[in-house]
């Protein structure tokens, strides 16, 4: 995974891409994914994030570009200031962004990564 910011604007296989603001890249075919961008859209009032399913030609670019896996996705993946987040990095990341209810639940953070993950 390549740790640089904004580095899949230097890969010639990533489309060219609007990337101002976040960015959530997600399975569009799991339930639960689903479910995740439902609950954002409906608590995210800034209106901050966009979403883009794994399965498009970006979304599959991207992924190759991080080294995910681009059949059976097993994360989502954060876009934010073009540094990339994934797991719960990314959701700790998302839910503090959305208000004090949600953002407390970054104390999480502190839980070693492989427990959260």
């Amino acid at each position: 995974m390549s740790g640089q910011n904004y580095s899949y604007r230097h890969d010639l296989a990533v489309p060219d891409f609007n990337d101002n603001g976040p960015i959530i890249i997600f399975d569009g075919d799991c339930v639960f994914c689903s479910g995740w961008v439902k609950f954002l859209l409906k608590h995210d009032r800034r209106g901050r994030y966009r979403f883009l399913t794994a399965q498009s030609p970006l979304g599959i670019a991207l992924y190759r570009h991080y080294g995910l896996e681009t059949r059976n996705y097993e994360t989502n993946l954060l876009l934010d200031g073009g540094r990339p987040y994934f797991k719960s990095e990314a959701t700790l990341r998302v839910l503090g962004s959305l208000g004090m209810r949600w953002s407390l639940m970054r104390f999480l953070s502190v839980l070693p990564r492989s427990f959260r993950d």
